[in-house]
Order: C-alpha cells, then sequence, then structure tokens
C-alpha cells in the first residue's frame, strides 16, 4: 500500500499531466468514486483504462492509482470494492461490495466477486457460464476444482492450504 502522502501526490500529477479523463468511456454523474487515467492496455482488442480513487473509501484513499477496467460496470461504484496494482477486469464481469482485486489478477466473462472476496497473485478467471463468488473460499474451491487433473498444481495447493492451516493455528 501506498502512503496518504503518496498518494495525493499521485493523484497531483495526473491532474498536472491532463490524465484524468471523464470523456471516454462515460461515467455517470452517480460516480464520485473513481475517474479515468490517460493509462491505457489493449488486451484482445479491448481497451481497458486504469482507474483512480476520486474520493476516500474503505482503505482506499483519494488519489490512489487502481488497476484497469474496460467500462464502468466493471466495478462497483457505490461499495468498497476495488482492483488495485496491475489487475484487470473485462467484458460482463463485476467486482462489489468489499472485494478487493490486486495483483495481476484478470477477470472476464461473468465472472462477478462480492462480497469480501480477496484475490491477488497471477490468477485468470475467463468463465463464460457465469460464476459469482462472494467469498475467497469460493474462488479456491473453484480453481482447485479446475487444476485437480494437473499433478503438479494440485500438490502446491495442498502444500499452500497445509501452510495457511497451520498459520491459522
Amino acid at each position: 500500500m501506498t502512503s496518504k502522502r503518496q498518494r495525493s501526490a499521485q493523484y497531483r500529477v495526473a491532474e498536472l499531466l491532463g490524465c484524468l479523463r471523464t470523456e471516454t468511456p462515460a461515467l455517470s454523474k452517480e460516480n464520485t468514486k473513481f475517474g479515468f487515467t490517460g493509462e491505457t492496455l489493449d488486451v484482445d482488442g479491448r481497451t481497458l483504462y486504469r482507474i483512480v480513487a476520486l474520493r476516500d473509501f474503505g482503505k482506499i484513499r483519494k488519489g490512489e492509482i487502481g488497476g484497469f477496467i474496460e467500462n464502468e460496470d466493471n466495478l462497483d461504484f457505490n461499495s468498497n470494492a476495488w482492483i488495485a496494482d496491475n489487475a484487470q477486469a473485462a467484458e460482463y464481469s463485476r467486482v462489489s461490495g468489499n472485494a478487493m482485486v490486486s495483483g495481476n489478477v484478470k477477470l472476464s466473462g461473468n465472472t462477478k466477486l462480492s462480497g469480501n472476496v480477496e484475490l491477488s497473485g497471477e490468477i485468470q478467471l475467463s468463465e463464460y457460464m457465469g460464476h459469482n463468488f462472494s467469498t475467497t473460499e469460493q474462488v479456491k474451491w473453484y480453481i482447485t476444482d479446475r487444476v485437480k487433473d494437473d499433478k503438479r498444481a494440485a500438490k502446491r495447493i495442498q502444500e499452500i492450504n497445509v501452510f495457511l492451516s497451520k498459520l491459522r493455528q
């Protein structure tokens, strides 16, 4: 996490460089939570826009630079949800509630994250069947189920779960 001073400095730099864009893609007037910086990312022919917090909410402070979204619908502006670092949300994916997505997580398709889900690292959720996750445990179960045939990945997941259980004791 960056300090409050660093975040406000990032926001001022973005303002001075004229990087805060409100014209494309369109943002609703009710959205006082985030805006777009001038930074974009092309992913599979889609343009994703880096976000910046326009006000304090949850653990996020005004000026904090976030991850990338394709449009306003990818991130709920009425909750504490946030997409940080280089995380991406595209297509019909949605992050809401207290969900926090960070690292290099990539969401696409109809994936929905809500509740208290926290995802970070190198995770890709791109199902088109419309998975809705409201806890981190649901995501872990889903990923474990998907890689159960991959013996190396399954062994690593088992090692991580053993390590986590020891930490909780």
